[in-house]
C-alpha cells in the first residue's frame, strides 16, 4: 500500500511538473515592435519633418515606385541597372542565401516528421554447439542476415519541434528582405557613381575649356608685360592659374577612372577603360519629378532592413519558446518490420519476417545544456530588441539627413544656377562692349573664366541634388 501510494504521489507531481512546464513552453516573448515604432514615429511626427523642409514634397505609399529610376530619363542609367540588379556579386549572394534558408526551414519541417530507414546486417556466429540458435548441435559456425524497415516518429503532442519550423521560416523571411535590401544598396551604388563619372567628365570639359582661356590670358599678360602695362606678378599669377587648372584636371582624370573601375565591379564585369564605359551628359540629367504631402510613418516601418530587422526578432523570441520546449516530455513511437534468416535464399520467405510496435517516454529531469540554452536565447533575443530598437532610430536619423541635405542642396543650386545665368549675362555684356570698343580683350577673357567657375559650381550642386535624391530613396526604403 505504501508503495502504491507513493507512487500515486510521484505521478500527481510529475503531472504538475509536465503542466507547469508545458504552460511556459507555449509561451512567446512579446514582440515589441508596436512600442519601438510608435515611439520612433510619434517624435517624428512631433518634428513635422516634411512641412518644415519640403513643404513641396508629397509622399504616399506608392513612393517611391518601382520605376523610380525613369525619372531622371538616363535609359543609359536604367542599363547599368538593370545589368547590376542581375550580375552584381552582392545581389547574387543574397539571392543563394534565401535558397539556404529555405532549405533551412525545409530541414527544421523535417524534425516535426516520421523516420524510416532500412538497414541490412550481416553476422557471422562463432559459438558453442549447445547454443538454443542453432538446430544443428554439431554445427556451431552460421550467417545470419537481418534486413529490417524502422519507422520513428515523435508524437509531438507538445509541439516541441513546431518552433523550430516557425523560427526558421522568419529567417527565411528575413532573408528575403535581405535581398531586397541588397538590390535598393546595389542600384543606389551604381546611380551615386554613375552621377560623379559624368561630373568628373562635364568638370574635366570645362576646366580643358577654363584653361584654353587662361593660356590666352597668360599671352595678353605677357604682351602688356612687354608693353610695360602690367607687373610681372600677373604674368605669375596667370602661370600659376593655368598649373592648377592642369592639376585639376589630371585629378579629375584619376577619380573618373576609379569610377568607372567602381562601376565595372558593381555591375558583374572586370574593369575596362574609360572610353570603354559608355554614359550620357550632366545636362541630359533630369531632376526626379517631385512629390505631394503625405505621412511617411509607414514608409519607415516597410524598409526592407527594418522588417528584416523585426523577422529577426520574431525569430529570436520563438527561439526562446523553442529553448523552453525542451523541458517537456518526449513520447516517441516505433515501428519495426523484420526479415532475418540463417539461410540469404530464404531471407524473404513469410516465415522469416518478425514484426515490433513499441513507444517511449522521456522527462528531462535536468540537463545542464538546456539551462544554457535556454538562457543563451534570451540573451539573443535581447541583441535582437536593441538591433531592432537601433534599425529604426537610424532609419528615422537617415531621412532627417536626407530631407535636410536635399533642401539645402536645393536651394544652392537654386542660387548657383541664378549665378551661372548672371555670369552668362555678363559675359555677353562685356564682349558687346569689346566689340564697341569700350572692353579689352582681357576683360572678355576674365568674364569667360568667371563664368566657367560658376557653371563649375552649378554642374558639381546639381550632382549633390541627385545624390540627395538617391539618399532619400534609400533612406524610404527603395521602390518595393
Amino acid at each position: 500500500m505504501k508503495k502504491l501510494e507513493f507512487m500515486k504521489k510521484f505521478i500527481q507531481i510529475l503531472l504538475i511538473s509536465c503542466i507547469f512546464i508545458f504552460a511556459n513552453g507555449f509561451k512567446v516573448e512579446k514582440n515589441p515592435r508596436n512600442y519601438l515604432i510608435n515611439y520612433a514615429v510619434k517624435d517624428w511626427q512631433e518634428l513635422n519633418t516634411l512641412s518644415e523642409y519640403l513643404p513641396s514634397f508629397e509622399i504616399n505609399e506608392n513612393f517611391p515606385e518601382k520605376d523610380w529610376w525613369a525619372n531622371f530619363c538616363d535609359p543609359v542609367l536604367d542599363n547599368y541597372i538593370n545589368q547590376a540588379l542581375a550580375s552584381n556579386k552582392d545581389v547574387r549572394t543574397a539571392l543563394a542565401r534565401i535558397e539556404e534558408m529555405e532549405g533551412y526551414t525545409q530541414s527544421a519541417f523535417s524534425n516535426e516528421l516520421p523516420k524510416l530507414d532500412l538497414n541490412t546486417y550481416y553476422f557471422r556466429f562463432l559459438n558453442s554447439s549447445e547454443n538454443f540458435l542453432f538446430a544443428n548441435p554439431q554445427n556451431s559456425i552460421k550467417n545470419v542476415l537481418l534486413i529490417p524497415l524502422i519507422a520513428q516518429y515523435e508524437v509531438d503532442i507538445f509541439r516541441k519541434n513546431h518552433p523550430g519550423t516557425l523560427s526558421a521560416r522568419k529567417q527565411a523571411e528575413a532573408s528575403s528582405l535581405d535581398y531586397k535590401t541588397a538590390q535598393i544598396m546595389v542600384s543606389s551604388s551604381v546611380a551615386n557613381d554613375y552621377f560623379n563619372l559624368i561630373l568628373t567628365d562635364k568638370i574635366i570639359k570645362l576646366q580643358c575649356e577654363l584653361m584654353k582661356y587662361q593660356e590666352e590670358l597668360l599671352k595678353q599678360q605677357n604682351c602688356l608685360f612687354k608693353e610695360g602695362v602690367a607687373s610681372y606678378d600677373d604674368v605669375l599669377t596667370a602661370q600659376q592659374n593655368i598649373s592648377a587648372t592642369k592639376t585639376s584636371i589630371e585629378e579629375k582624370i584619376k577619380l573618373r577612372g576609379i569610377y568607372v573601375h567602381r562601376l565595372c565591379v558593381l555591375v558583374g564585369v572586370p574593369p575596362v577603360e574609360q572610353s570603354g564605359f559608355t554614359r550620357s551628359d550632366i545636362d541630359c540629367i533630369n531632376f526626379p519629378s517631385l512629390l505631394n504631402a503625405g505621412s511617411p510613418s509607414d514608409l519607415i516601418i516597410r524598409r526592407p532592413d527594418i522588417m528584416s530587422s523585426e523577422k529577426n526578432l520574431e525569430s529570436a523570441g520563438i527561439d526562446i519558446s523553442f529553448a523552453r520546449r525542451q523541458f517537456l516530455p518526449s513520447l516517441n513511437a516505433t515501428g519495426l518490420f523484420n526479415y532475418s534468416s540463417f539461410q540469404p535464399g530464404n531471407i524473404f520467405d513469410w516465415s522469416s519476417n518478425a514484426s515490433l510496435v513499441g513507444g517511449s517516454l522521456k522527462l528531462p529531469i535536468y540537463e545542464g545544456k538546456m539551462f544554457a540554452n535556454l538562457k543563451i536565447k534570451k540573451a539573443v533575443y535581447k541583441q535582437a530588441i536593441e538591433g531592432y530598437q537601433k534599425s529604426v532610430l537610424t532609419a528615422l536619423q537617415e531621412v532627417e539627413d536626407s530631407f535636410i541635405s536635399l533642401n539645402s542642396d536645393i536651394k544652392q543650386f537654386n542660387q548657383a544656377e541664378e549665378d551661372a545665368v548672371n555670369a552668362e549675362k555678363k559675359l555677353g555684356l562685356t564682349e558687346n562692349r569689346y566689340n564697341e570698343g569700350i572692353a579689352s580683350c582681357l576683360d572678355v577673357l576674365l568674364s569667360k573664366q568667371d563664368y566657367i567657375k560658376y557653371k563649375q559650381s552649378e554642374v558639381n550642386i546639381k550632382v549633390q541634388v541627385l545624390v540627395d535624391n538617391i539618399s532619400l530613396y534609400k533612406a524610404l526604403g527603395g521602390g518595393f
